[in-house]
């Protein structure tokens, strides 16, 4: 139970930086996909791709720094659970208020930060419903994230005993 705990609290940190993250590519670097294409499915398909891999890059850093961290079960699990439950939430308490849906994009800022520059009317009720696609793919990013950490431990691991063999 208490590393479930610990989870869901680096599942928590982890939204937070991801958060900043997002917010420093959209304000400070003034990053819109949106803009850049023109096209809502291009602009979500490259937005979701670096979901996947600042999450990625986000959990690896962390699992780095935090040694017992990568010991954590569940964690895209975790992050889905929590994403999805917030969603279903504010999707089911926004019947047609879409200022009342605003609060999802904001805790999940790396897919609301696509729409900032969107307008209103080509947020509809299909675009409501793919918005379920980000949060899988935040889940696989920290899914990747995990297992490309042991894979580069089991590869030092391999490169060290390999030198001690030879010494």
């Amino acid at each position: 139970m208490l590393k479930i705990i610990q989870s869901t609290l680096y599942i928590l940190l982890l939204q937070i930086f991801s958060i900043l993250l997002f917010a420093f590519f959209t304000i400070v670097l003034n990053l819109d996909f949106y803009n850049l294409f023109g096209n809502y499915l291009e602009a979500f398909i490259y937005q979701n791709i670096l979901i996947i891999i600042i999450y990625m890059i986000i959990t690896y850093i962390f699992n780095s720094y935090y040694k017992k961290s990568a010991q954590y079960p569940h964690k895209s699990l975790i992050l889905f659970t929590i994403l999805l439950i917030s969603y279903l939430i504010i999707f089911y308490l926004s019947n047609n208020d879409l200022s009342l849906f605003r609060y999802f994009l904001y805790i999940h800022y790396p897919i609301g930060s696509l729409f900032r520059t969107i307008v209103s009317s080509i947020f509809t009720f299909n675009i409501k419903l793919s918005l379920i696609v980000s949060i899988i793919t935040a889940s696989f990013g920290v899914y990747i994230g995990n297992k490309l950490y042991f894979l580069v431990k089991r590869i030092k691991k391999k490169n060290l005993s390999s030198i001690s063999e030879k010494g």
